[in-house]
């Protein structure tokens, strides 16, 4: 059976966060319902839309898109791709591309004028570097990132 990427719908919430797993293996365990709360959320939220890939039933790759208003560059908006995930068995299979390109065609059609990524450490694995280029992004302004302070 081909793989098909399509809109994450509520029964993708187990699988989306055992694929997170493979890019993020220590990340924190959610509660239940902190889990299921976020992911209705989420999915209520018209600014966000999440992708999954599904082969043989298995969530394999997902990538979410954020769109914002924006006041500046003819008030298109602002499209942000996060959490792009592809499951570590099925890597280079073309998969992250599809779920990739089905964010790309969604802020398109939402009418960004452009979407920004931010990824890990490109020089660690110099493939993420070529998977993305391969999709289109090329190295613009430097993106910068602050962590909220331990309390």
């Amino acid at each position: 059976m081909p793989a098909i990427t399509r809109r994450a719908a509520y029964r993708d919430l187990e699988g989306l966060l055992v694929l997170y797993r493979h890019l993020t293996p220590d990340m924190p365990r959610l509660g239940d319902d902190l889990a299921e709360t976020r992911w209705r959320e989420i999915l209520a939220a018209d600014h966000v839309a999440v992708f999954a890939t599904e082969a043989d039933r298995v969530l394999v790759a997902t990538t979410a898109l954020i769109t914002a208003p924006n006041l500046m560059r003819g008030g298109t908006p602002h499209g942000f791709l996060e959490n792009v995930v592809i499951h570590a068995d099925h890597r280079r299979r073309g998969h992250g591309r599809e779920a990739v390109e089905a964010g790309l065609s969604e802020a398109w059609a939402r009418g960004c004028e452009r979407v920004l990524l931010v990824t890990g450490p490109m020089r660690l694995n110099p493939y993420v570097a070529d998977f993305y280029e391969s999709c289109g992004f090329r190295s613009g302004r430097a993106g910068l990132m602050v962590q909220r302070p331990s309390v």
